[in-house]
């Protein structure tokens, strides 16, 4: 009974310490200080929908970690230049937001989902043992900030679409410059000790 008494109380202080770990402030603060969704926050800063999330209020902000947004959006700095490119990103980007903090059972419960700031539907799902998923995304953690909730998961909200036309817009993109640095233009031209007949050892450039 002592040995169960203690685990308990160690498990209880370890999950104190980790949510003390975690930075005060708003939402933007928190996803800024966040390593792992560094590149969430880049698209969000250069697109300005950051900018659309009041320092105040109270609002839900579902943020992919880097590894999932990255499998969407393959190089940011190439899209960004691009209006069409950047503006179905911010498109996307507001999927993740919805501009009021309601609890996700009660959500689930009498709407099966909720309404992002675009009215992008978001359905939700008990997988049980108390925590969701997002539109098929597993919510991996939960953080009560000064300006709403900030939930972390494994995954973009996205349609189908939206997708579609990130991938479209990419592959109409030129590459990028070390792209274009790996590629060389090789022009051959003949080795003066073979005379104007040429050889088959040829110099390139």
């Amino acid at each position: 009974m002592k040995k169960t008494f203690l685990t308990f109380c160690l498990a209880s202080l370890l999950s104190l310490s980790s949510y003390a770990a975690w930075p005060d402030g708003t939402i933007q603060d928190s996803i800024k200080a966040n390593p792992e969704l560094a590149d969430f926050y880049a698209a969000l800063s250069i697109t300005g929908v950051l900018a659309e999330i009041p320092p105040s209020g109270d609002y839900m902000v579902f943020a992919p970690v880097n590894s999932q947004f990255n499998g969407m959006l393959k190089n940011q700095a190439q899209c960004m230049p691009v209006d069409e490119c950047k503006n179905a990103l911010a498109a996307i980007l507001r999927n993740h937001i919805v501009a009021r903090n309601v609890s996700l059972k009660d959500a689930m419960r009498y709407k099966a989902g909720i309404f992002s700031v675009n009215n992008h539907f978001i359905p939700l799902n008990d997988v049980g043992a108390g925590r969701f998923s997002v539109e098929g995304q597993h919510i991996l953690e939960r953080h009560v900030l000064d300006n709403g909730v900030l939930y972390i998961t494994d995954g973009v909200l996205a349609t189908a679409r939206e997708r579609s036309f990130i991938t479209a817009y990419q592959q109409m993109l030129p590459p990028s410059e070390s792209q274009e640095s790996s590629t060389v233009n090789k022009t051959t031209i003949p080795d003066p000790a073979c005379g104007e007949a040429g050889c088959p050892n040829t110099k390139t450039t």
